[in-house]
């Protein structure tokens, strides 16, 4: 058997609201002339194929992964810009439970093909240790993907270390990927996608060191490095 660890995955109200003109939680996915898609958040664009990475047909996504990258299983997570960890709690929990829910019904339908990874919205700590607890005991995610900054707190910040921990306690594995934006020194390496290639490196080094020194030594921090 062959699996991607971290499988990238677009929601699909992301994609419903762009094409009705609408925002989904401030983010919409827009076209240009030539039909290329960029994910679009206030000041933040990002030249993205979000149409290709959506999980309304789950089979016909497990084929061809299967006959162009001979893989067999995914562990879906959703794509490292959609965090949301802008949003201020209500919001941030609705769009959690909306993308969990996503996520546990295709892992429902195709658990020989498919499993997913829980979003928390990390920047609410009780809203987190709530939907920590629905993630993993209604909805069976046994993995949950966290930024590897939250607002551009550290991970072993008073305010987001107890989530955690109380995730190592259960037994769940935890998947620490860079953020998109907000990256340790964005504004110091624009050029050469220093920004991937230094940048994501040193926040996932920060991340799997603070971790291990804040004592939650069980983070698995799985981790691609991108160089576009």
């Amino acid at each position: 058997m062959a699996i991607d660890m971290h499988a990238h995955w677009v929601p699909r109200r992301l994609m419903s609201e762009s094409q009705a003109g609408r925002d989904w939680y401030g983010w919409r996915i827009l076209q240009d002339g030539a039909d290329r898609e960029y994910a679009s958040l206030g000041q933040h664009m990002l030249l993205f194929s979000a149409s290709q990475g959506t999980l309304d047909d789950p089979m016909g996504r497990a084929k061809r992964r299967e006959a162009e990258d001979g893989i067999t299983f995914e562990a879906l997570m959703l794509t490292g810009l959609f965090w949301n960890y802008h949003l201020p709690e209500d919001a941030a929990v609705r769009a959690c439970r909306e993308v969990n829910e996503e996520v546990a019904e295709v892992q429902r339908a195709y658990p020989d093909r498919f499993c997913g990874m829980a979003l928390l919205p990390m920047q609410h700590q009780k809203a987190a240790l709530a939907e920590l607890e629905y993630a993993t005991g209604k909805l069976n995610l046994r993995t949950i993907a966290i930024a590897s900054n939250v607002r551009n707190l550290n991970l072993d910040e008073p305010s987001v270390l107890p989530v955690i921990e109380e995730a190592a306690k259960m037994g769940v594995s935890i998947c620490v990927h860079p953020t998109i934006w907000d990256k340790a020194a964005d504004a110091r390496l624009p050029r050469y996608s220093f920004a991937n290639s230094f940048a994501s490196c040193s926040l996932r080094g920060a991340a799997g060191s603070i971790s291990e020194l804040a004592g939650s030594i069980n983070a698995i921090i799985r981790v691609p490095m991108a160089i576009p």
